[in-house]
C-alpha cells in the first residue's frame, strides 16, 4: 500500500464510524467530531476546527492555506455527505435555540447518510437512536416552488444611539508643576515623562496595579493639561468625562468648573462632570491633576449630542445627525462611539415570510425587531434571519448594532493592525509602530442590509 494520506484513509475505511464528504467528493478537512455511547444509542456532536481569519481585504486562512477567493464577511456553505456506520434514527439538538427535531436520513448498506449544510460557524449535535434494519431510501422530488424578491429599502435611514457620542482627550499641551506649556503631546506618554522625571516607576507591563499599594501618599506636584476644543455649532449638555476624582480643578476657558459628578460613563469610576455650553468656535480646557506614584493619568472624552470629524490627529465637533447611510459610522460623525445604534428601516411587505441578511458588519451581536417585536440576533455566518410572516402594508425593521469600545479605549495610536496582545505596551508603542494620528477601526452596517420575500 502506497503511504498517503488517500490510500490510507481508504484501507480503513469499513473500519470507520463517520466519514464527511463535501460536495466534491473529498473529505472535510475542517471538521472534528465526538461520539459517545449510551446504552443502545448514540450522541454526535461535530463542529470546525479553524476559524476563518482574516489576512487582508481579499485573503482569508483556511487549514493554514491562503485562498484569494473570499473575507470573512462572505459566508461560506459546505454541503455535507455524512455517513454513519449502523441504522440510526436522527434527532438535531440545535445548541444556539434549544430547537429539538427528527431528520430525515438515507439508509444504504447498513449506514446512515446524512445531507447536511453548514456554515462557517457551525457545529452540529446529534441524538442517535438505533433502529432497526433500514432497506435503502427512496429519493423523493419537490415539486414546490417558492418564489423569492427582494424588497426595497432607503439607502439612508433615522439611527438611535443607546448613548451620548464621544470625542477623546488624548492629545493635549502640558505642564509639570507649574512650569512653561510643552507642545502637544499623547497623555500617555506625558505621564511617562513625568514618572521618569520624578523617579517614579513607568505604568507598562511589569507595572503592578495602584490599588495592591497601600501605603499614603501625599500629593506634592501638579500635572496640568490643557486641550484645544473646535466646535462648528453651539454645544449645550456636555459633559467631561474622566477618571481623576473631585481634586482635579477644571477651567474652559479660563473660568473654573464646579468638579461635580452628575453620574458616570460605561465604568463607576469615570465620573461625567456638565460643562458650561460653548459657542461656536475655539474653546481651552484646562484640567489640573494633584499628582503622585498611585495617580493614573488616562484619556479623557467629551460627550453629548454632537457629532465628530476625526481627520488625522484633529477633531471638529458639529451640530448632530440622526440620519445614516449604511457604511462605516466612524465617517459619518461617530469616530469614537462605542455604544449600540439603532437603524430603523422602513419597507413594505406584500405578504409573506421575510428573510433579513446582512453580512457586511463591524460589531459583536445584531439584534432584530419587526414593529416593536423582536425576531432574533444576528452573529454567525450566514448572517440571515427569519423575520416571520407578514401581512401585506407597510412595517419597521429595527437592526441594533450593538458597540464595542475599541474606538474609544483601545490602542488608537498603535499601527500594527495585527496586534493581538493588549497589555499597556499596546497603548505605548514606539517607533513605526506609533502614529499620533488616530487609528481608527470600520464601525456599524458597512452595507445595506437585503429583505427578501417568499410568496
Amino acid at each position: 500500500m502506497a503511504f498517503s494520506k488517500y490510500r490510507l484513509l481508504e484501507a480503513v475505511k469499513d473500519a470507520r464510524d463517520i466519514e464527511v464528504l463535501e460536495a466534491d467528493g473529498k473529505p472535510s478537512t475542517n471538521l472534528i467530531y465526538q461520539m459517545r455511547e449510551e446504552g443502545k444509542n448514540r450522541w454526535l456532536f461535530l463542529c470546525h476546527v479553524n476559524r476563518t481569519e482574516k489576512v487582508s481585504d481579499a485573503c482569508i486562512i483556511i487549514n493554514e492555506l491562503q485562498e484569494r477567493k473570499k473575507s470573512q464577511d462572505l459566508p461560506r456553505e459546505e454541503k455535507l455527505r455524512i455517513r454513519i456506520c449502523g441504522t440510526w434514527n436522527v434527532t438535531v439538538y440545535d445548541a444556539m435555540t434549544g430547537e429539538i427535531y427528527p431528520v430525515k436520513a438515507e439508509y444504504h448498506k447498513g449506514d446512515t447518510i446524512l445531507k447536511q449544510s453548514m456554515f462557517d460557524h457551525d457545529s452540529l449535535l446529534l441524538w442517535l437512536e438505533s433502529a432497526d434494519e433500514k432497506t435503502e431510501s427512496e429519493k423523493t422530488d419537490s415539486t414546490e416552488k417558492t418564489v423569492i424578491h427582494e424588497l426595497p429599502i432607503s439607502d439612508q435611514v433615522e439611527i438611535v444611539r443607546s448613548e451620548p457620542n464621544v470625542s477623546i482627550l488624548d492629545l493635549a499641551e502640558y505642564a509639570f508643576d507649574g512650569g512653561e506649556w510643552q507642545s502637544e503631546e499623547e497623555i500617555l506618554r506625558i505621564d511617562n515623562q513625568f514618572r521618569e522625571k520624578l523617579g517614579y516607576p513607568l505604568r507598562m507591563e511589569a507595572f503592578a496595579q495602584p490599588w495592591t499599594n497601600d501605603r499614603v501618599e501625599g500629593f506634592e506636584h501638579t500635572l496640568s493639561l490643557r486641550f484645544h476644543i473646535h466646535t462648528e455649532a453651539l454645544m449645550e449638555g456636555t459633559f467631561l468625562a474622566m477618571e481623576n476624582d473631585e481634586k482635579t480643578k477644571i477651567f474652559l476657558d479660563g473660568k473654573t468648573v464646579e468638579n461635580r459628578a452628575e453620574g458616570w460613563y460605561v465604568d463607576h469610576c469615570i465620573r461625567k462632570v456638565p460643562l458650561p455650553q460653548m459657542e461656536a468656535g475655539e474653546h481651552e480646557l484646562v484640567v489640573e491633576i494633584p499628582y503622585n506614584s498611585k495617580v493614573n493619568i488616562e484619556a479623557m472624552f467629551l460627550l453629548g449630542e454632537f457629532s465628530v470629524k476625526a481627520v488625522g490627529r484633529d477633531q471638529v465637533l458639529d451640530a448632530v445627525s440622526h440620519k445614516a447611510a449604511f457604511s462605516d459610522l466612524t465617517v459619518q460623525g461617530y469616530p469614537f462611539y462605542g455604544g449600540n445604534v439603532t437603524y430603523k428601516i422602513p419597507f413594505i411587505s406584500k405578504g409573506g415570510e421575510v428573510n433579513v441578511r446582512a453580512n457586511l458588519f463591524r460589531a459583536p451581536v445584531m439584534k432584530a425587531s419587526v414593529d416593536g417585536k423582536e425576531a432574533g440576533y444576528i452573529a454567525f455566518s450566514p448572517y440571515e434571519l427569519s423575520l416571520g410572516e407578514l401581512p401585506a402594508g407597510e412595517h419597521l425593521l429595527e437592526l441594533t448594532v450593538f458597540g464595542n469600545r475599541v474606538n474609544t479605549f483601545g490602542t488608537l495610536h498603535n499601527c500594527d493592525q495585527k496586534e493581538d496582545w493588549y497589555g499597556p505596551n499596546a497603548w505605548r508603542t514606539t517607533g513605526d509602530l506609533w502614529s499620533y494620528e488616530y487609528q481608527i477601526k470600520p464601525s456599524g452596517l458597512l452595507k445595506a442590509p437585503v429583505l427578501a420575500e417568499k410568496n
